[in-house]
């Protein structure tokens, strides 16, 4: 489409409706056209699949659910493959956040209420710098994402031709950084349970993805330089992220030491609830068979899934920071105080009125 045909419908856009309303209309219109795309026939192998299945696939796509109604591997595709990619990559880095950095290349200056949008997709307090922070979001997901999409090649490799695993270790790296939860193998990740590499580089995606990216931001800055100090919100994302982990993989252990992983080796026994402690939260990868698990371990990874992952990351749920608050505010009630402190700081109110 023409540039002087979009300038126009993006400053409609901007001038008249709010930022929920965006999300909203972007998101939707996102979910159809990925849809009509994976309706066409190009899209399936053998004949297009049905229009409700293509829009299903769409949205959970875009949403970064991981939920399928067919094999994304055999159904799909390397057209339809290669859409789904792009729609779960599009959802877990915000459909605004594209359209602002682009108008951005183009020389166009961004309204406050561009600004406003950015800010409440990434950033948890005011910033003057968001188009600084723009540009990293969209380099460190490339570097990410290519760090992972190498370690997952260097292991596909062994099975695969050079050409199909470098592209499952592509698929698999930005489903991972995105929180998605898509693979093009059949079982999932089932068949690389016990595999080092494939576990941790996955796990780590999900997790860096899932922190958020003024997490990702200021750990770094305070890498370079330690006088950088990291902020009460990347503090309590961190804390709140490992104890979620560590209590998750130990519960489930314990559910299924005598069950689903009962016969594994002890290293793939560590592995699997590590996995399925990271996964749930918004992942959706799984390296065991689900309908098979107690349900203990169902009604545990319930929870992580409505915890989810952190604000301003390409995951979804209540957010690791708005569990943290809820839960330091009934500990504090609790003690008779009606102010919420950690870390010797005293929450504001509106803040825990949002949570």
């Amino acid at each position: 489409m023409p540039t002087r045909v979009l300038i126009p419908i993006y400053t409609f856009v901007i001038r008249y409706l709010t930022p929920a309303r965006i999300f909203v209309l972007s998101f939707a219109g996102v979910v159809l056209a990925g849809g009509i795309l994976l309706w066409m026939p190009f899209s399936g192998v053998k004949h297009h699949i049905s229009f409700v299945d293509a829009l299903f696939t769409s949205a959970s796509a875009v949403c970064v659910t991981g939920l399928v109604v067919f094999d994304v591997g055999t159904t799909l595709s390397l057209a339809g493959q290669i859409i789904t990619m792009l729609l779960f990559q599009c959802g877990g880095l915000g459909i605004i956040t594209f359209s602002v950095f682009f108008f951005h290349l183009m020389g166009r200056s961004i309204s406050f209420k561009g600004r406003e949008i950015v800010q409440s997709t990434f950033l948890h307090t005011p910033q003057k710098d968001f188009q600084i922070i723009l540009k990293s979001v969209l380099l460190s997901t490339l570097i990410v994402e290519s760090l992972g999409a190498l370690l997952l090649f260097v292991r596909f490799s062994h099975d695969f031709p050079a050409q199909t695993a470098l592209y499952h270790a592509v698929f698999n790296a930005v489903s991972a950084f995105n929180n998605a939860g898509f693979s093009l193998f059949s079982d999932n990740l089932i068949g690389y349970q016990g595999d080092f590499i494939v576990n941790m580089t996955v796990m780590g995606l999900i997790i860096v993805g899932g922190i958020g990216f003024i997490v990702q931001h200021e750990i770094l800055a305070y890498y370079k330089d330690r006088r950088k100090k990291p902020s009460l919100h990347t503090k309590m994302v961190l804390i709140t992220t490992g104890i979620l982990i560590l209590a998750g993989a130990i519960l489930f252990y314990f559910f299924e030491r005598n069950h689903i992983i009962r016969d594994a080796p002890w290293h793939t026994k560590v592995l699997i609830s590590l996995f399925q402690s990271v996964t749930p939260r918004t992942a959706g990868f799984n390296t065991v068979d689900i309908g098979q698990l107690t349900n203990d371990t169902i009604l545990l990874m319930m929870a992580l899934m409505f915890v989810g992952a952190s604000p301003g990351s390409t995951g979804g749920g209540v957010k690791t920071t708005s569990t943290a608050l809820l839960v330091l505010m009934l500990w504090n009630r609790m003690k008779g105080r009606e102010d919420v402190n950690i870390f010797n700081r005293t929450i504001p109110r509106e803040t825990i009125s949002r949570a």
